[in-house]
């Protein structure tokens, strides 16, 4: 993944979840490695990830962002927040990394 969340998802992100400012390279490197990755119920074309252990400061917790693919190529983070499960409503899963902490 190359480039920062676009300017729309990063103010979304630290509107709703200011913790998640300052860790902007956080939620890129949980969306490049994560744990689980979900289809989101409300919206097709995005997906919801989860990748325990992206923050060094809270590695029992989750990463969990909302990714909306415009392509096969593009994405956009919307945007992200901590957690400490794995939500149950979730859509179908789409990715497992199965090396990952789960």
């Amino acid at each position: 993944m190359e480039g920062t969340p676009n300017t729309i998802g990063r103010q979304h992100m630290i509107n709703g979840h200011p913790e998640m400012a300052d860790k902007i390279h956080v939620v890129k490197n949980a969306v490049e490695n994560m744990t689980i990755a979900f289809k989101d119920k409300k919206h097709e074309d995005r997906e919801r990830i989860f990748c325990k252990g992206a923050d060094q400061d809270r590695l029992d917790y989750y990463i969990t962002a909302a990714v909306r693919y415009d392509s096969k190529k593009e994405a956009t983070i919307i945007t992200a927040w901590t957690t400490d499960a794995i939500s149950s409503n979730m859509g179908e899963i789409t990715y497992v990394n199965y090396t990952n902490k789960l």
